[in-house]
Parts: C-alpha cells; sequence; structure tokens
C-alpha cells in the first residue's frame, strides 16, 4: 500500500510542476513517434508498449518492452530493453544501453561514461564506471584493471 501511495504522490508531483512549465504531465506513447505530438514533447511521465521519442522525460520513462528515449533524466524502466544518450538511473530485466548516466541494472550494461554504478551479469563502460557483476569491463586506458570478476572501477 505504501508503494501504491508513493507512486500516486510522485506522479500527481510530476503532474503538478508541469502546469508551470513547458513540460505535460504524462503521455501514453504507443511506440517512438505514434502519437507524434507524445513523442516529442518535453514530459515528466512517458509510458508505453516501446517507450520514446524525442522529448525529454524528467521523472519516469516507462516502456512494457522497451524504452527508447532521446533523454531521460530520471528513471528508464522496462522488462527487456533501455537505450538513452543520457539518464539517472536504468533498470530492466535485459540490457541497458546509455552515453551516461548514474546507474544501471540490469543483466546486461553497456555505457560510456556512467559516473555511478552498473550491476548486472555483465557490464561494460568505455570510460568512468563502479561495476558488480560476473564480469566486469572498463575499456579505458586509465583503467588499471580492464577486465574483473565481481567488481571494476575506473
Amino acid at each position: 500500500m505504501k508503494k501504491v501511495i508513493l507512486l500516486a504522490f510522485i506522479f500527481i508531483a510530476g503532474t503538478l510542476t508541469s502546469i508551470a512549465g513547458d513540460t505535460a504531465g504524462a503521455r501514453w506513447v504507443w511506440w517512438p513517434g505514434l502519437p507524434k505530438d507524445a513523442s516529442r514533447q518535453n514530459t515528466n511521465f512517458r509510458f508505453g508498449l516501446v517507450s520514446g521519442g524525442s522529448g525529454k522525460v524528467y521523472v519516469w520513462d516507462c516502456g512494457i518492452f522497451a524504452g527508447v528515449t532521446e533523454k531521460s533524466n530520471g528513471i528508464q524502466t522496462s522488462i527487456f530493453c533501455n537505450n538513452s544518450k543520457s539518464s539517472s538511473v536504468q533498470m530492466t530485466l535485459g540490457a541497458n544501453v546509455s552515453d551516461e548516466g548514474r546507474a544501471q541494472l540490469g543483466l546486461v550494461n553497456i555505457g560510456i561514461k556512467i559516473g555511478g554504478v552498473q550491476i548486472g551479469l555483465v557490464n561494460y563502460a568505455s570510460d568512468e564506471s563502479f561495476q558488480i557483476g560476473l564480469i566486469n569491463i572498463i575499456s579505458s586506458k586509465s583503467s588499471k584493471y580492464r577486465v574483473l570478476p565481481l567488481i571494476n572501477f575506473n
């Protein structure tokens, strides 16, 4: 019950804060680009079968099957796959792909510059990251150890 109340509070707070700005409260997107206005608008919440578009998402980007958003500044969740140029937190049962972000939680995590943590079976970062998983790879030349089991960081 506490989780439902918390989610309702976050949804209402995001909707109310969007009234003053240029963001929409919440948008349902069937597929990136459908409907056109919903996928291009800045929004606090975006939900869909495959959530995505060029507009920023500030609070929660939730794709049932996948999240493919140009810029997500909040939480990005889906069952199979998340892809974003920038994201604070990505969570999925499948793969997360991001240019930069703060946290990735999934079976496979791929990032260029993750300023936080990657937790999964296989984690890859080409620059900065703190990784916890079975196989952890940081391909940066400044990384002391490029491949380590269990924990790796740069």
